[in-house]
């Protein structure tokens, strides 16, 4: 799970950072003795700037889409292996109690918040106002169905998000409490 959220934190970084790096205005510094017109600001409304700015916000929901999809089709498995862990954990004794509260909640929100991720991929599916590509076909349309998959994905976000970070708070102080626990000897932790 930590993996999926660690992607969808560096896919939003780097479409920061795509965003920045598409000028909105282009100055540039004049010689000492240049008498020259600077060049006109961009126009934040010139058909080619709003069709690059969209179809780079598409492909970067698409992406998380597919982020989500990835850990639905994972949550059964991901789910199972946190849940052995537990139980391994309380037959040696610990207590889980927080840990266990916080992972129930968090795969019943998880579980509520499918329906969200399929309507999203729904959206994504029927790509209004974009060709296969991903390249604008219609302006209008094509704001719509960013601003749809915006509003899906931030309610999937307000579902599950929330809850994970409960969990993920319960786990951490599950490891303060606990430094010697380790639920397979042989696992390696991993970084995603």
């Amino acid at each position: 799970m930590q993996t999926i959220f660690r992607k969808l934190t560096m896919l939003a970084l780097v479409a920061a950072l795509a965003f920045a790096a598409l000028p909105l205005s282009t100055t540039y510094a004049a010689g000492l003795n240049d008498t020259s017109t600077p060049p006109a600001p961009a126009n934040p409304s010139d058909p080619t700037l709003v069709k690059a700015r969209l179809e780079l916000a598409f492909a970067s929901q698409q992406a998380k889409v597919k982020l989500l999809g990835l850990a639905i089709d994972n949550f059964d498995t991901r789910t199972a292996k946190i849940q052995k862990m537990l139980d391994k954990a309380k037959e040696k004794g610990l207590d889980v109690s927080a840990v266990q509260a916080a992972f129930d909640s968090f795969k019943t929100a998880f579980v509520a918040g499918k329906p969200l991720y399929e309507k999203a991929n729904g959206i994504v599916a029927q790509h209004s106002g974009f060709d296969s590509a991903g390249k604008v076909t219609n302006i209008e349309q094509a704001r719509a169905t960013v601003k749809s998959l915006t509003d899906v994905i931030k309610q999937y976000r307000d579902t599950v998000g929330s809850s994970f970070k409960a969990l993920r708070e319960a786990i951490r102080a599950f490891r303060q409490a606990n430094p010697h626990f380790k639920a397979d000897p042989t696992a390696t932790p991993s970084n995603g």
